[in-house]
């Protein structure tokens, strides 16, 4: 049996701006959106944990900030069916 991870991409597929360029739905990096697809479980699981360390360095957005309250619970979610959080 093959084993599978959930995607990141949350459908919120835009670039933002600055340095380093990352999606702001799911905060991949180009390199890291592009390798997805083909990339072995191994090589998804660097990239989930490297998503997930950004994600809590970030740490929560403000609460007046209802969408990316929503995208962080939503990579949350995503990092718990990986198993990198609790």
């Amino acid at each position: 049996m093959t084993e599978r991870l959930v995607s990141p991409c949350i459908g919120i597929c835009e670039l933002n701006d600055e340095e380093p360029i990352r999606c702001r739905g799911c905060g991949r990096t180009v390199k890291e959106i592009g390798d997805w697809r083909y990339a072995t479980f191994d090589r998804r699981m660097e990239i989930l944990r490297a998503i997930c360390e950004r994600w809590k360095e970030a740490g929560e957005p403000p609460a007046d900030d209802k969408a990316a309250q929503l995208i962080h619970k939503e990579m949350g979610e995503r990092f718990r069916l990986a198993g990198l959080i609790a």
